[in-house]
């Protein structure tokens, strides 16, 4: 039977470490927390807790796990955490290093995982659901890299067709207004006119300024043959900071101008 104040001892020893590093953490200097923990693991007070399961030793792991977190060593967060998650009370936190880690690491199947355990544990749903619009993000960022290979190869249909698999109800903003942009740009050159213009509506009803759908809005306008509408959209695109001088839109405008027997600037 270990005698009980050597327990305490080696406990009281190992606590005065931690809090040395986690004084570093606070203000972020990560690697030099590091480095305390990892005197710690070569101590023989760390050791002997190691062996007897005293849960100071996940506690440890858990805080190189946060460090090394926060520099964005991914890979080295996920070892960690095969060994912080020992202790039950360190486990919805691991499963949240983990599924963002594998984000990180594109391992998205993984990362899916991770948040359909955390699903079946957690309390913080808005949290949850910030994960997961999260890998949604990574999921749409990895469809659109496929899009643009299929639009650059001028295979429209097949970009089209790429974007079907878009988990959409799942998107932030940013990523909705991208998608029906990309979804214009491909009707556009297949003289889709009529859908390219209702993706552009649906993503100036996300944001109603966005400088892209108002692009590609006066273009299928203009090749509709409603000239004024396509005026209207040029004109409000170069009133947007920046944009005064932009080209393709200036070329629009003109040629809108001319059908409509107004006077080319």
């Amino acid at each position: 039977m270990l005698d009980d104040a050597i327990f305490q001892q080696n406990i009281q020893v190992v606590e005065n470490k931690l809090k040395e590093a986690e004084n570093l953490t606070r203000i972020q200097q990560y690697d030099q927390s590091n480095s305390k923990l990892n005197d710690l693991y070569l101590s023989k007070e760390f050791d002997f807790l190691a062996k007897n399961g005293n849960s100071l030793h996940a506690k440890v792991y858990m805080m190189r796990a946060h460090n090394n977190f926060m520099m964005k060593y991914y890979s080295r967060v996920l070892e960690d955490c095969k060994i912080a998650e020992k202790d039950p009370e360190n486990h919805t936190k691991i499963l949240e290093f983990q599924a963002i880690c594998f984000m990180e690491l594109e391992k998205l199947d993984k990362a899916e995982e991770q948040l359909a355990s955390l699903e079946s544990i957690t309390h913080n749903k808005g949290r949850l659901n910030d994960l997961k619009r999260r890998l949604t993000g990574k999921k749409y960022q990895n469809i659109k890299k496929k899009y643009e290979e299929a639009f650059n190869d001028k295979q429209y249909k097949s970009a089209l067709k790429v974007l079907e698999n878009i988990e959409f109800d799942n998107l932030e903003k940013v990523f909705k207004t991208d998608f029906f942009c990309n979804k214009a740009a491909a009707f556009l050159q297949i003289n889709q006119f009529s859908d390219g213009l209702e993706c552009c509506q649906k993503a100036l009803n996300v944001d109603k300024k966005h400088k892209r759908a108002l692009e590609l809005r006066a273009e299928c306008y203009f090749h509709m043959g409603d000239n004024k509408k396509a005026l209207e959209d040029c004109d409000a695109v170069l009133k947007l900071p920046g944009n005064y001088y932009n080209s393709r839109i200036r070329e629009i405008k003109r040629e809108a101008e001319r059908a409509m027997g107004k006077k080319v600037k």
